[in-house]
C-alpha cells in the first residue's frame, strides 16, 4: 500500500467512480480499474480488459442508471479499503423481454480496494452485495411473495436461466 492513498483520495475516487459507472462508457469504466483487478458483481471478473468486455456486453440492457452513495467507511487496520452504502435506481430490460424494469432505491453495499499506479488512485478489488429489504426478506422466508420487489423476482429468473 502507498502512503499517498488517503481517505480524501479514496473519497473522491469514489464520487468520480460513480460518475462514470452511470454512464454507459465501458472504456472510462475499465479505466478505473487496475491491468489486474478483481470486479465482483453477480460473478467474478478478473483484469481490466475483462471488466471493459464485460461491461460493453451488458450496459446497453440499461436505459437509466444512478447510484447515489450515502456512507463511507473506512478501517485504520485497512487503510486502502472502503465501504460505500447507498442506493441506485435504474431502468433495464432484461434479457429477452421487451418491458422495461424500473427498480428505485436498491440499497447497496460495496467493499473498494486501492492502488496507487503512477500517482494516480485506481480500484485494485471491487465486490458489491444487494441489501434491499427485499434480500433481507428472502433471507428469512421460503418464497417471494407478491409484496417482494421486482427486483428479487428478476434475479431469482436469473439465476434459474442460469442452472
Amino acid at each position: 500500500m502507498s502512503a499517498s492513498i488517503t481517505p480524501e483520495r479514496m473519497e473522491s475516487f469514489i464520487e468520480r467512480f460513480y460518475t462514470v459507472t452511470d454512464t454507459p462508457d465501458p472504456d472510462g469504466y475499465a479505466s478505473l480499474f487496475t491491468r489486474d483487478a478483481t470486479l465482483n458483481l453477480h460473478s467474478v471478473t478478473v483484469g481490466r480488459d475483462a471488466i471493459r468486455k464485460r461491461r460493453a456486453a451488458s450496459i446497453h440492457k440499461f436505459h437509466h442508471m444512478k447510484h447515489m452513495p450515502a456512507h463511507t467507511y473506512f478501517n485504520p487496520k485497512e487503510p486502502n479499503v472502503a465501504l460505500v452504502t447507498g442506493t441506485i435506481d435504474y431502468d433495464r430490460k432484461p434479457d429477452g423481454s421487451p418491458t422495461l424494469l424500473s427498480v428505485r432505491g436498491l440499497e447497496w453495499v460495496a467493499r473498494l480496494r486501492f492502488e496507487v499506479v503512477q500517482d494516480e488512485v485506481l480500484c485494485a478489488d471491487y465486490m458489491v452485495w444487494v441489501v434491499s429489504t427485499c434480500w433481507r426478506f428472502l433471507l428469512t422466508e421460503s418464497s417471494i411473495t407478491p409484496e417482494c420487489c421486482v427486483s428479487c423476482v428478476v434475479y431469482q429468473n436469473e439465476r434459474e436461466s442460469q442452472s
